[in-house]
C-alpha cells in the first residue's frame, strides 16, 4: 500500500462524523472508529464503537471497502463489465446465471413490487436512461412522449423470470436498474460483517441508507439527523435516537 493511500485513509479515519449528538462527549468516554470513503457514485460512513482495543482500523477499513468493491461490481449500471450490466446486454430469451446477492436483491425486488403494487420496480432502467439519469449522463432537451411510450414497452417486473439462480429477459431492451436497493443492501452487508467481527454498537450509512444498531459507550443512543430538503443551506429537519 502506498504511502499517499495510507494517508488518505487515515484521513478518512479521522474526518468529521456525520452524526449529530445532541450531547457533549467528555474525554473519559471511548474514541469512536470513523471509517468514511466513496461507494457507488456516493459516499459511504461508518462509525463503531469496537468491543476491543487493539481493532486494526486500516485492516478494517480495506474489509469494509473491498466489500463495497465487490458488490458494486455485481451491480453496478455505470461499470460496463459489471454481473448486472452483462446481464443487460444479454440478448431476450438467453439464460443467464447470476451470483447469490444478485439473486438475493432480484427476489427482494419481485417481492417489494407485489407489495407495491407495481410502484417499485427495478426494470424501469429505460425510463431512468431515457431522462438523463443513467450512466449514460445528462439529456439536452426532453424526451419526447413518443420515445417515453416507446420504452414503456420494456419496462415492467413480468418482462424478466428468476428461476433458481437463472434469469431470463423477455425482450432484448429489458433494462434492470438495482439503483433503488443496491445501497440499502450493501448497507446490510457491512453490518453483517461488523456484526461476525463481534462489532455490535455501529451506524453504517450510504448514500442516506443507513443501519444502526446498539448505542454508545455511555449508553447513550444513536442519534441521527434528517436533512432539510432544501439547496442553499444544510439545516437539519429533524434529530431523533431511533
Amino acid at each position: 500500500m502506498s504511502l499517499k493511500m495510507l494517508k488518505t485513509i487515515w484521513l478518512a479515519l479521522v474526518g468529521l462524523a456525520f452524526l449529530v449528538s445532541c450531547t457533549q462527549q467528555t474525554e473519559s468516554e471511548v474514541q469512536p472508529v470513523l471509517l468514511q470513503g466513496k461507494t457507488m457514485g456516493t459516499t459511504f460512513s461508518v462509525k463503531l464503537f469496537p468491543t476491543q482495543d487493539d481493532i486494526n482500523q486500516l485492516n478494517l477499513y480495506e474489509s469494509v471497502n473491498n466489500e463495497l468493491i465487490r458488490i458494486n461490481q455485481l451491480m453496478s449500471t455505470y461499470i460496463a463489465d459489471s454481473e448486472l450490466s452483462k446481464f443487460n446486454q444479454t440478448e431476450a430469451g438467453k439464460p443467464f446465471e447470476f451470483s447469490a446477492d444478485n439473486v438475493e436483491i432480484l427476489t427482494k425486488s419481485f417481492e417489494i413490487n407485489r407489495e407495491s403494487n407495481g410502484a417499485f420496480d427495478v426494470t424501469v432502467g429505460p425510463i431512468v436512461n431515457l431522462w438523463g439519469f443513467g450512466p449514460n449522463g445528462r439529456i439536452e432537451t426532453r424526451p419526447s412522449d413518443a420515445d417515453i411510450a416507446n420504452v414503456k414497452h420494456f419496462v415492467g417486473i413480468d418482462k424478466v423470470s428468476l428461476t433458481g439462480n437463472v434469469a431470463v429477459k423477455k425482450h432484448k431492451d429489458v433494462y434492470v436498474d438495482f439503483s433503488s436497493i443496491a445501497k440499502g443492501f450493501a448497507v446490510d452487508k457491512i453490518a453483517e460483517y461488523l456484526e461476525r467481527n463481534n462489532i455490535t454498537n455501529y451506524l453504517v450509512e450510504i448514500g442516506g441508507e443507513m443501519r444502526l444498531s446498539g448505542h454508545k459507550p455511555s449508553g447513550e443512543l444513536w442519534t441521527v439527523a434528517v436533512e432539510k430538503p432544501v439547496t442553499n443551506r444544510r439545516e437539519a429537519q429533524l434529530i431523533f435516537s431511533p
